[in-house]
């Protein structure tokens, strides 16, 4: 095409016509800088179809990780709420005097944890992934620094209060207490954990001795025990309010991760660069 361009211009040369030639010399230079336009702008497009694919891998693998974090955090709450649940319940036992146990077997299997913490651990590759390639990949202002600061800010605080971080309070304090007044009773009971289906042994092939409170007069004049409890409850109760209120920001950040996304799937069809 240059070739055949050049051409012209040599033959309006030779022919004097040099108005023409002017006026031909500026369309061309004009098809030059069009076709330059052009190609930048298919630049520009691959270029922020790129960047939308990226952005939208990223908020991918941070909602996967957000999925397990969420179950996490899920599983941490149900535990401190069943943990405070057992703890009232023992309380008002041994405050009511009677002798006759008014909780069912099944919660009484969960006395031997009772001093027992949850640890949060979260989901980080995605929030890892963001930090190498840069927090400005996501264009989505409000969404970045809500992403940010539920890593940086309220997942720590959960992982803090930890059972391998919180010795302040964990329930660590009533082990020495609790262990005193439990024991194995004489009846036994099956448990089928799945993964012993899975090695494929009888389903009666694991018995567990049931939990017994013992020294129970004893047991109800340690002030103590009874303090420390009543202290349990509290920690479960923080705990569990703290893991609700996280729990809740992950769910909202979910949803608006799943708006961003369809967003963004758009713009990389059309090529929208904002």
């Amino acid at each position: 095409m240059f070739h055949f361009m050049h051409k012209i211009r040599q033959g309006l040369l030779t022919e004097n016509r040099f108005t023409k030639y002017l006026l031909y010399a500026i369309v061309e230079i004009l098809i030059v800088i069009i076709g330059i336009l052009i190609a930048i702008e298919l630049d520009n497009w691959n270029e922020a179809r790129q960047s939308r694919i990226d952005e939208i891998e990223v908020y991918k693998e941070i909602r996967q990780d957000l999925q397990l974090s969420l179950k996490e955090l899920e599983l941490g709450m149900n535990s401190h709420l069943v943990g405070m649940m057992v703890t009232i319940d023992l309380i008002d036992y041994l405050k009511s005097g009677k002798s006759e146990h008014p909780i069912s077997s099944t919660r009484i299997q969960f006395y031997p944890k009772i001093d027992k913490d949850h640890q949060f651990f979260p989901g980080v590759s995605g929030f890892e992934a963001l930090n190498s390639v840069g927090l400005k990949t996501l264009t989505n202002d409000k969404l970045r620094r809500d992403i940010t600061n539920l890593y940086q800010l309220d997942f720590r605080k959960i992982v803090a209060m930890g059972r391998d971080n919180s010795s302040a309070r964990s329930f660590e304090f009533l082990t020495p207490l609790i262990q005193q007044y439990i024991d194995l009773s004489d009846s036994a009971i099956n448990i089928t954990p799945p993964v012993i289906n899975e090695l494929d042994f009888p389903p009666d092939s694991i018995m567990i001795h049931e939990i017994k409170l013992v020294k129970l007069d004893e047991m109800r004049r340690d002030r103590e025990l009874l303090l420390g409890l009543q202290n349990a409850v509290e920690f479960r109760q923080l705990k569990a309010g703290s893991y609700l209120v996280i729990i809740e920001k992950v769910r909202t950040l979910i949803e608006a991760i799943d708006i961003e996304v369809d967003k963004l799937e758009d713009q990389k069809s059309f090529g929208h660069s904002s």
